[in-house]
């Protein structure tokens, strides 16, 4: 899990915005059966990016 503190929002990949943050809350808050953190929802995206850079490497 990425550990919570304002350092770690200015890690994230570039192509990581706040609109893109934002619909990744809304999209998966229900699932959760709670509000998501923008933490959680970073966290999401960045192990979402991860999947597809192996999926990627795979192909190659």
């Amino acid at each position: 899990m990425i550990s919570p503190g304002p350092s770690h929002e200015s890690v994230y990949p570039s192509w990581i915005d706040a609109k893109l943050i934002e619909l990744t809350i809304l999209t998966w808050s229900p699932f959760y059966g709670r509000e998501l953190t923008r933490q959680e929802a970073i966290e999401i995206l960045v192990n979402f990016g991860m999947l597809i850079d192996t999926i990627k490497a795979e192909e190659s």
